[in-house]
């Protein structure tokens, strides 16, 4: 797929963003990444494998339009960096944490953020909820809970979450 037609499924869902070449082309290596390390250590499923310029990719372009800048954002249960790794690709210089706490995802994680350059990428090997500095974040996550319940969980382990 060229990165005219990666840029064409985003309009067809909808999503009128730009992403610059360089953060598609770095997109394009974490997909590259995770697909070798998922043949030997199964840390993405088999649909997100088959296409996941269209099962990954389009809805952390969705996340993204939505992003506060400035705030980190933490993804919790991220699994293989899905979506928290892809967003660190569009947007390199905004702090992303990234909650696992399964070590095989964990160093994949951190081998991800090093390969790519991702210097505000930070992985922490815990379940939710955990302590986060800073304090103010944006929580994201596919399917470890309730939406409902993010709230709650954060103010019991001291974290400052705003519900939007």
């Amino acid at each position: 797929m060229t990165l005219a037609q990666r840029r064409e499924s985003c309009r067809s869902a909808g999503l009128d963003v730009e992403i610059s070449d360089d953060s598609l082309k770095r997109i394009h290596r974490y997909f590259e990444l995770r697909s070798h390390w998922s043949r030997a250590h199964n840390i993405a499923g088999p649909k997100a494998m088959r296409d996941p310029w269209i099962t990954d990719f389009v809805d952390a372009v969705a996340i993204y339009q939505a992003m506060a800048p400035g705030l980190a954002l933490v993804d919790v249960g991220t699994g293989s960096g899905t979506p928290g790794l892809l967003l660190a690709c569009m947007a390199p210089d905004h702090p992303i944490v990234l909650v696992e706490p399964i070590a095989k995802r964990t160093a994949f994680l951190r081998q991800a953020s090093h390969t790519l350059g991702l210097e505000h990428v930070q992985t922490i090997r815990n379940h939710w909820p955990c302590p986060i500095h800073p304090q103010e974040v944006q929580v994201i996550s596919r399917a470890v809970i309730s939406p409902a319940l993010w709230p709650q969980l954060a103010v019991s382990a001291g974290q400052c979450v705003r519900s939007v």
